[in-house]
């Protein structure tokens, strides 16, 4: 047996519902999908990449007439070549063919927290001079086009509405 995907996802971007969601089959090795199969259970996730990034409900569906179509998914993370793994008990696995995931706009400003400045002396450069992300609303980083940062210590030293991030 195997599991084959025959609508594959698209339209997928990071919060959004796929715009075209999965539909799987169960087939024997011929190729024909195995009708009186409406009891396996088929789990969606994410090949290879954050096992948390696949959201939404309906994760898991039992197979009707050999066939299922999910609805409700969608993803948090941008990345490219990201494949849907489809898991059958007991079974085969299959997989959706590789989709890249865009950045949603920039949202918000995260410090890398390898680059936090260290002490400063007034009146000098900082010895490490902190490194700046510009991020989407779900923390992926946003990349390419002209993006300006200007940095200003507040009084006393209090920074507003920052995300430290471990890159």
């Amino acid at each position: 047996h195997e599991v084959v995907v025959t609508q594959e996802p698209a339209g997928v971007v990071p919060g959004v519902l796929f715009v075209v969601q999965p539909k799987i089959a169960m087939t024997d090795l011929g190729g024909n999908v195995i009708e009186e199969d409406s009891d396996t259970i088929v789990t969606a996730q994410i090949f290879q990449q954050s096992s948390t990034a696949l959201k939404g409900t309906g994760r898991s569906l039992s197979l009707i007439n050999g066939k299922t179509s999910f609805s409700g998914l969608w993803v948090n993370l941008a990345a490219d070549c990201m494949q849907l793994e489809f898991r059958a008990v007991g079974r085969i696995t299959g997989y959706s063919k590789p989709f890249n995931v865009l950045p949603l706009s920039p949202v918000k400003l995260g410090i890398l927290t390898g680059a936090l400045p260290g002490e400063a002396t007034p009146g000098m450069p900082l010895g490490m001079q902190p490194r700046v992300v510009v991020l989407d609303t779900f923390a992926n980083k946003v990349f390419g086009g002209d993006i300006f940062v200007t940095a200003t210590l507040l009084a006393g030293g209090v920074v507003v509405d920052c995300t430290f991030l471990p890159w």
